[in-house]
């Protein structure tokens, strides 16, 4: 299946809607700089959506793909603009689900992300099978609210 980004799936959100709520006005472009990178398979969108909402309308600068008007569908470079969205955010969450072992982007981005040290974590680990091992060691964050918190926490520490 296709990965939609940017200018169409704002496009099949309507003028300035997104799944009934107001557009994110803290998304950026994966140019400028963010506090989360957010990692998921397609078929967590809406986890991840529901994510960088929650994040949104907490002040947070969040970078997702689907957002990012400036990345168009058959993007010959996109892996460009993922690395430079990785190297641009403070943090990396990475929404979880047993399909994630299934996704080729989930673990290159954790691969690119892995040689700037940034803190990274795990959102909504539900799984029925063992984690694969470049998770295992990430810490979890189990719902909104407390990654919103570790979020907050890392930026303090950085």
């Amino acid at each position: 299946m296709p990965i939609t980004y940017g200018v169409t799936l704002a496009k099949s959100w309507g003028p300035q809607r997104m799944s009934g709520t107001v557009l994110m006005k803290a998304c950026v472009p994966h140019t400028q700089k963010s506090e989360v990178f957010l990692s998921y398979q397609h078929s967590d969108k809406h986890t991840a959506l529901q994510l960088a909402a929650y994040l949104d309308q907490r002040g947070r600068y969040v970078f997702i793909d689907v957002c990012d008007d400036t990345l168009l569908p058959g993007d010959r470079d996109l892996d460009d603009a993922l690395t430079t969205a990785i190297a641009n955010a403070d943090t990396m969450v990475i929404v979880v689900s047993d399909e994630t072992q299934s996704s080729w982007w989930v673990p290159w981005e954790i691969g690119v992300s892995t040689s700037s040290w940034k803190p990274r974590a795990m959102y909504k680990p539900m799984v029925s099978r063992p984690l694969p091992a470049y998770l295992q060691k990430l810490e979890r964050l189990q719902d909104p609210v407390t990654a919103n918190r570790w979020v907050v926490d890392r930026g303090r520490r950085s």
